[in-house]
């Protein structure tokens, strides 16, 4: 099962490729894959089709705002499976790890899709990125952002880099802050250590899994609930770092609003029982995880 789920879910990203690569030949647009109407609806199809392939669903709460300028869309970082969520529900552009694009094949998938790339071994490349970013913000076309930086496990916000807020800042354009909450896993509540078979993140050493056999553990998976949680419009301030601190500050607060929903009393299958809690799935305290140590891992 899970192995024709694997192949499904590439079947899916493959034909799905190709879909919004025709799109952007239609089109003759360089962001035909996200800015244009054939690209955006290519893109949407794809990233849902992707979620059903490997059993994500996926519930949200609110709506994106109306923007007359492109919309920063900041959301929490816990590895990829985050990109063919929000792509299920927005086209537009992500700002991605340079390190990414000279991945097989991957690199090639994210530049169809109009990535933008940042290299943060060499932060003078910085204003390069803010601009493009601010350019597509103006062109009507939206940006989702990770201001985390690096991934975790998604236990509590890390710090958030500030620079791409100033991007927002020469757009005029408005920052929206979205939580992204995995719920449940096989039926269990995602917490602590379970989360990982979902979450692909660096270990305190700096290691990350192996990114195919996380594939396939993922894969294994019988379902995955996911819910989005969207906060209201922040405009754009003179300073990077308020509007930055702002957006954090609504992203816990959002973070609080999923942990409150989460299903925290739900029994595993049996086919998911722990041998050291028989039946039950792992408990972990969902007081206020945003106020630990920063930092995580990554």
């Amino acid at each position: 099962m899970w192995l024709w789920k694997l192949a499904h879910a590439a079947w899916v990203a493959i034909g799905g490729v190709s879909q919004v690569a025709r799109a952007k030949r239609h089109e003759h647009h360089q962001e035909a894959a996200a800015g244009s109407p054939l690209g955006d609806q290519a893109v949407l199809e794809v990233a849902s089709r992707a979620c059903r392939a490997l059993a994500i669903n996926v519930t949200c709460t609110g709506s994106l705002p109306a923007q007359g300028t492109g919309r920063l869309i900041c959301v929490n970082h816990i590895g990829y499976i985050e990109i063919p969520i929000m792509r299920s529900l927005v086209a537009g552009s992500f700002v991605a790890e340079a390190t990414l694009r000279g991945w097989p094949a991957l690199g090639w998938v994210m530049e169809v899709f109009g990535t933008v790339f940042v290299d943060r071994q060499r932060p003078l490349q910085a204003p390069q990125v803010v601009a493009e970013v601010a350019d597509r913000l103006g062109r009507g076309i939206d940006v989702l952002v990770f201001p985390e930086g690096t991934p975790s496990r998604g236990e509590y916000l890390q710090p958030f880099k500030t620079a791409i807020f100033e991007a927002a800042i020469r757009a005029h354009a408005a920052v929206v802050p979205v939580y992204l909450s995995v719920d449940s896993i096989d039926g269990c509540p995602a917490v602590g250590s379970i989360r990982d078979r979902v979450c692909w993140f660096r270990d305190r050493r700096g290691a990350r899994p192996n990114l195919v056999r996380h594939l396939v553990g993922l894969a294994k998976l019988r379902s995955t609930a996911v819910s989005i949680h969207i906060g209201g419009a922040i405009h754009a301030r003179d300073d990077r770092k308020a509007l930055a601190a702002q957006t954090r500050a609504a992203m816990i607060e959002l973070e609080r609003v999923a942990q409150r929903a989460a299903p925290g009393s739900l029994v595993c299958p049996p086919h998911t029982a722990r041998t050291d809690h028989p039946g039950t799935c792992p408990s972990s305290s969902r007081s206020d995880r945003s106020t630990s140590p920063t930092g995580g891992p990554g």
